[in-house]
């Protein structure tokens, strides 16, 4: 998974790479203009959920993901974004051997959820989805893997 922020003149891109593999809750990583590439691995998730229905707000394991993600803007937001654009892009890719849908999200420390990423649908094989937030607010964000089902 790749998450960058980009502004005028400050610019940050980083790295991460997602393998579904690990079911323990993640350390928090930050990401800031002087932080470098991180990576982390999501746990396992299945069993599936129907689309837009709030499962990435509570986030019970087994069916969804966690990883909680420091922003540090240079500035404080209500300052910074007065005369810059940030933006947050997740890249969140995985590869499966059966159609999968999962989806990414990201819960801001206000709690507002953005997602899921695009494009929104399944795929077997490699599979990706990308989800951008413009001018996030500095704080810790639950970035969120989930898997759905299709009706």
């Amino acid at each position: 998974m790749s998450v960058c922020f980009l502004s005028q003149p400050w610019c940050l891109c980083m790295t991460y790479l997602l393998f579904l593999l690990k079911p323990e809750r993640l350390p928090v990583v930050s990401i800031s203009s002087s932080s470098g590439p991180v990576s982390w691995d999501f746990g396992p998730v299945g069993g599936g959920t129907v689309t837009n229905v709030g499962i990435q707000d509570i986030c019970p394991p087994g069916m969804c993901g966690d990883h909680d993600l420091t922003v540090v803007l240079p500035a404080p937001a209500a300052t910074f974004c007065q005369t810059m654009t940030a933006n947050l892009t997740i890249n969140y890719t995985w590869t499966s051997t059966v159609p999968t849908d999962l989806d990414i999200f990201a819960i801001s420390p206000s709690g507002a959820d953005h997602g899921p990423g695009s494009p929104d649908d399944t795929s077997t094989g490699p599979g990706q989805e990308i989800l951008t937030v413009t001018d996030p607010i500095d704080g810790v964000w639950h970035i969120r893997s989930v898997a759905l089902k299709r009706l």
